[in-house]
């Protein structure tokens, strides 16, 4: 595979479309998939998905890069809360469940800030 921060955005779309295991998924988006500059976009995107793998790789990327990317802002995990607790609330596929569970977890332990803010999230449950 291409070094991971040259892949483009199409060839994440392709590598992810063939995802056929929830290993295969995690494996390529923690060793690949955070370390391209697409990552932020495409758990965006990918959360929205209805297929299972593809909406896998959005969350695990959103706690591989919680816990891989201390770069990154905390104001970029709180937009990841809202989607996080809409598909919390809604899923009910448990390949899905368990990685929003592993990224809320990977988000709450970056710092104080977004630990009050995922505390806060929890109780509007």
């Amino acid at each position: 595979m291409k070094e991971a921060e040259k892949l483009t955005e199409e060839q994440l779309d392709e590598i992810a479309e063939r995802f056929d295991s929830k290993e295969v998924c995690d494996e390529t988006c923690m060793k690949v998939f955070i370390r391209n500059r697409w990552a932020l976009h495409k758990t965006i995107e990918w959360a929205k998905s209805e297929k299972l793998f593809m909406k896998r790789a959005a969350f695990v990327i959103m706690a591989g890069l919680a816990r891989e990317n201390r770069e990154l802002k905390s104001g970029i995990f709180e937009v990841f809360l809202p989607i996080l607790a809409k598909v919390r609330e809604e899923e009910r596929r448990p390949e899905i469940a368990e990685v929003v569970s592993m990224a809320l977890e990977a988000i709450r332990e970056r710092n104080e800030r977004l630990r009050r803010a995922v505390s806060r999230m929890e109780r509007k449950r």
